[in-house]
């Protein structure tokens, strides 16, 4: 149970009870009128008011965050920053142009027909727990005396809240929630979201690498024969290109050129939930400063492509790139990156990489490995709800990719 307390601007108190102690929730959608009661110290790099700031002031085209913060006795025990996301389907769905009942069957092609008229005509406001621009549970954090299950409850309850708020004080209406994103390990925490009545789906893996080796040779040396080959092969097509820390001046200058080289990865994406704003990179780059890296390549004086990394603990998050297509194909550019992530990782003892989903086979071929990650999908509407879990079986549909072994 629960009841409305207060509400002033930007921000809404809830109190309600859970395995009978009370518990009091706070909404806020403008960081600067919370600020002072967030906590930075706790939860990782994502939940750090620098991070929230960078974000909030270069946010994607119909994306708002939202601030929600969980007390006990007046004492913070937790903290979640959701993101609440208005989306029409056909800016945010590519039809496979390759589909034809030639080549891939009638079925193929009357599914593919169907996500593109159904998805098309959609518009959905859509609250998403969790963080749209990386993988995993970055989005909240408990104190260590609340339990996993309980935790999981209050962040639950958070969602439905939000979604009050957002129809009360911002006027909008919310028909559908996202959670993202659990691994089998928490199982608990998946079984009180199923007990809420969210549908449980898969989507691509997370793709990750630990970093167990003091030096790029010894990664190199790690490798088979036919990968240390490739690897060498794939330098040497570097050639005729210069690579290089980009600064924030740097950022400023090749704004327009970046943002250009993500949209050609971006809209190839056949399902692209966001688009980042152009000020993004330099808007992280600002407020982050050493705990972001984004390198370019250049051929002369043209950028050809770029990498993000956010350093996250012991973690190396690779965040959103650009690649001009043709220059990859001539450089193998890609690839390259993932080895120059892979040195820059080991270099500043980092104890893993997580490459995040996309280009899986690739990727496992440098040594990542899949992870399974499990969302939630729940609709407001009760018939709506039902038909989604069908919707899901139509519109998810994995690729087929072959994971490569590539040490020995």
């Amino acid at each position: 149970m629960f009841n409305l307390s207060t509400e002033t601007k930007g921000m809404m108190d809830f109190h309600l009870t859970e395995e009978g102690k009370e518990y009091r929730l706070s909404v806020a959608d403008r960081f600067d009128e919370i600020a002072h009661l967030w906590d930075s110290a706790m939860g990782g790099l994502y939940l750090h008011p620098d991070y929230l700031r960078a974000v909030d002031n270069a946010s994607p085209h119909g994306l708002r965050l939202l601030f929600v913060q969980f007390y006990y006795d007046a004492q913070l025990i937790g903290q979640a920053c959701f993101q609440a996301l208005s989306i029409k389907g056909k800016d945010h769905y590519q039809p496979d142009e390759k589909a034809s009942m030639c080549q891939y069957g009638f079925f193929h092609s009357l599914m593919d027909f169907m996500r593109r008229k159904i998805i098309n005509r959609t518009r959905l406001n859509i609250l998403v727990a969790g963080n749209l621009m990386n993988v995993g549970t970055n989005f909240y954090v408990f104190s260590d005396e609340v339990g996993e299950e309980l935790a999981t409850r209050l962040l639950g309850k958070g969602i439905k809240r939000s979604i009050q708020f957002l129809k009360q004080v911002r006027g909008q209406k919310f028909d559908s929630s996202i959670v993202k994103e659990f691994n089998e390990e928490q199982e608990a925490a998946r079984q009180v979201f199923r007990d809420y009545r969210y549908y449980q789906f898969s989507v691509e893996p997370n793709m990750r690498l630990a970093l167990l080796w003091d030096n790029f040779e010894d990664y190199l040396e790690a490798m088979s024969s036919k990968y240390r080959v490739r690897q060498r092969r794939a330098r040497k097509k570097l050639k005729g290109l210069t690579i290089r820390e980009l600064t924030l001046e740097d950022l400023a200058k090749y704004r327009e050129e970046m943002h250009a080289l993500y949209l050609e990865i971006a809209n190839n994406a056949q399902l692209n939930l966001v688009n980042v704003d152009p000020n993004y990179h330099y808007s992280l780059k600002e407020h982050l400063g050493d705990r972001i890296h984004i390198r370019g390549y250049f051929k002369e004086d043209q950028l050809v492509g770029f990498f993000t990394l956010l350093h996250n603990g012991g973690t190396l998050d690779a965040g959103y790139l650009g690649i001009l297509t043709e220059e990859n194909r001539r450089h193998q550019i890609y690839l390259n990156m993932l080895y120059d992530m892979i040195a820059y990782g080991i270099k500043h003892d980092m104890q893993e990489i997580v490459f995040a989903r996309t280009a899986l086979e690739i990727k496992s071929s440098v040594g990542a490995i899949p992870e399974e990650k499990f969302l939630f999908l729940r609709h407001q509407n009760p018939v709506w709800h039902k038909l989604s879990k069908e919707f899901l079986k139509v519109f998810n549909t994995p690729p087929e990719w072959n994971q490569r072994h590539p040490f020995k």
